[in-house]
C-alpha cells in the first residue's frame, strides 16, 4: 500500500469530480513542484494489496471495504479510480482513493489488485488396447489431482464412469474438468483359439 499526499490550491472542486482521469497526472505534477505535504486527516480501513485467482467465468471480480477519512477542515469527499465488485484483468491494477476537504487539501492513497491466471484445462480421450487413456491438457498447471486419486498428467480408464481432474498452478489457482467415459470391451480381433460350431445350414 502506497501513501501519496499533497497540498493543492483551492481550485474549483467541480473540475476534479468531472475529470478524475486527470487526477493522477495532476498529482504527479504537484509532487514534482512541491517540497512539503499537508494531510487532511487519518485514513481508516484502507485495504492492503489484494491477490486473487482469475475465475474463468467472471474473470477477476473482487471486492473490498471502502476506506474512510476523518478530516480536520470540514467535510471530506472521497473519489476512487475503481469500485468494490469490479472485474479486474490478469496482472496488477492500482486502485487510487482521493480525499478532498473544504480547505483545498487533497490526500491520495492506493493499493494494488493482482489477478493471477488460472489454468485452462481440458481432458483428451484416446482409446488404447488395454484401456482408455485420459490426458489433462492445460496451459500453466503445475500439479494434477484426479478423482481416482492419481496425480499424474495422464491416467487409464478401465470402466464406464465419470472422471474429474483438478489442475493447479504454483500459486494455487485451480480449474476443474470432467469427462464421462463409456468404456466398452474391445472386439475380438483374432480367431486364434476360437471354437465355432457350424449350423446345419452351412454343413
Amino acid at each position: 500500500m502506497k501513501l501519496e499526499r499533497q497540498t493543492i490550491l483551492p481550485f474549483n472542486s467541480i473540475f476534479f469530480y468531472n475529470n478524475i482521469n486527470w487526477l493522477s497526472v495532476l498529482f504527479l505534477v504537484l509532487l514534482a513542484f512541491s517540497s512539503e505535504a499537508e494531510t487532511i486527516g487519518a485514513w481508516k480501513n484502507m485495504p492492503s494489496d489484494i491477490q486473487i485467482c482469475e475465475n474463468l467465468n467472471d474473470k477477476g471480480q473482487t471486492t473490498w471495504t471502502s476506506p474512510s477519512i476523518l478530516g480536520t477542515c470540514g467535510a471530506v469527499k472521497l473519489m476512487s479510480t475503481h469500485q468494490p465488485g469490479e472485474t479486474f484483468p490478469v496482472g496488477n491494477t492500482k486502485v487510487i482513493y482521493y480525499a478532498f476537504d473544504d480547505c483545498g487539501f487533497v490526500d491520495m492513497m492506493s493499493f494494488t489488485v493482482r489477478v493471477l491466471p488460472s489454468p485452462e484445462v481440458t481432458i483428451l480421450e484416446n482409446v488404447e488396447k488395454d484401456g482408455i487413456k485420459l490426458t489433462a491438457k492445460t496451459t500453466n498447471a503445475a500439479t494434477y489431482q484426479w478423482s481416482s486419486g492419481a496425480t499424474s498428467e495422464s491416467i487409464k480408464a478401465y470402466e464406464t464412469d465419470a472422471f474429474q481432474v483438478t489442475a493447479s498452478t504454483e500459486e494455487g489457482c485451480q480449474s476443474i474438468a470432467t469427462i464421462f467415459v463409456n468404456h466398452k470391451k474391445p472386439l475380438l480381433t483374432s480367431l486364434e483359439g476360437a471354437n465355432f460350431q457350424a449350423s446345419k445350414d452351412f454343413r
